[in-house]
């Protein structure tokens, strides 16, 4: 399973698969190396970002006609009544 972490690389280091070479020492004093290998990508832009969340207009909308149509019913019932008495 790949590992993803993302970190600001130089803006000298063009997007593509690169290599990153991690040089170390042992615990016995032998070096240690270490190649991995790793994407470098574009920075997203602020229009590229996922949209979350629902859209409130639409639901309010729906909303407000459901409120309306309930109100224009009671009114409707009460002229019914005042009508018959």
């Amino acid at each position: 399973m790949p590992v993803i972490k993302n970190f600001a690389a130089p803006t000298s280091i063009a997007a593509g698969l690169h290599t990153l070479q991690v040089v170390g020492l042992a615990p016995n004093g032998s070096t240690r190396v270490l190649d991995l290998g790793v994407r470098v990508v574009e920075p997203a832009s602020a229009s590229s970002l996922a949209k979350t969340g629902v859209d409130l207009g639409s639901v309010l909308g729906g909303a407000l006609l459901v409120l309306l149509a309930g109100l224009a019913e009671t009114g409707l019932q009460r002229r019914r009544v005042v009508a018959t008495a």
